[in-house]
């Protein structure tokens, strides 16, 4: 007989800052908080190896739990997302000055920039290709 399959449950951060604190400030036991929230233990324990490890000043590669950690993980995506921005931008200046035309179009379509003046031209990590 096979056993059914465990829906994977998912818990918000707030969630996990409850069951931490009553651990840490009540000085429940890890076993009764994870028994009364119906979850297992190890995973709370894993929680607050976690919330201290943030606590401490070390970002989580995973969801943070602390509202601070929280935000640089958001600060951090954003500075990624701008450096990939401005590479783009980069490559479609050095381009256009190579395309001698009076008039130059370009778009950005899934991080690959496609210039229209006449010729196309296609946008890799290689050098750009020119198609007559």
């Amino acid at each position: 007989m096979t056993q059914p399959k465990k829906t994977q449950r998912y818990f918000s951060p707030e969630f996990k800052l409850e069951a931490i604190e009553q651990v840490v400030k009540y000085q429940q036991t890890t076993t009764a908080v994870a028994r009364a929230l119906e979850i297992e233990p190890g995973t709370l324990r894993k929680w607050i190896r976690q919330y201290k490890a943030e606590v401490s000043g070390i970002t989580p590669d995973n969801p943070a739990l602390t509202a601070e950690q929280r935000e640089i993980q958001a600060l951090r995506k954003r500075i990624q997302r701008l450096e990939m921005e401005k590479e783009i931008l980069k490559q479609a200046a050095v381009l256009m000055s190579e395309t001698p035309v009076k008039f130059c179009m370009f778009s950005v379509i899934n991080n690959a920039i496609f210039i229209a003046a006449g010729s196309r031209i296609r946008l890799t990590n290689q050098p750009p290709v020119i198609d007559n």
